[in-house]
């Protein structure tokens, strides 16, 4: 853990009907991008929705939000890179953002 702003970089998959139940986090910016399966987010903010292959999440945790991911299928794996990285200071007001990179990425893009 840590080297320098990076905190963590996960390569996970999850089973089916499995995930992550609310946790918490503050003081870290949460980079989520699915490369498989579907993965439901939700979080204490009131945002959630489902990311699927090519969607990438960026969430500033601010002074703090809980969240939770969980895989939407129920008979397929979830893959997906997750990367923390320390913010430029802490206090910052939580947020989510939630793009489509698979455009982006198609051979010969």
């Amino acid at each position: 853990m840590n080297y320098r702003l990076l905190r963590v970089l996960n390569d996970d998959i999850v089973a089916p009907g499995r995930g992550f139940s609310e946790h918490p986090h503050a003081d870290v910016e949460i980079i989520t991008w699915v490369l498989s399966g579907s993965l439901r987010h939700a979080d204490s903010t009131g945002h959630g929705g489902v990311l699927r292959p090519g969607d990438a999440q960026v969430m500033p945790a601010g002074a703090g939000k809980r969240h939770s991911e969980m895989n939407d299928s129920h008979d397929e794996p979830v893959h997906f890179l997750q990367v923390w990285i320390t913010p430029d200071r802490a206090g910052h007001s939580p947020r989510d953002q939630q793009r489509s990179l698979h455009h982006r990425f198609r051979a010969g893009k």
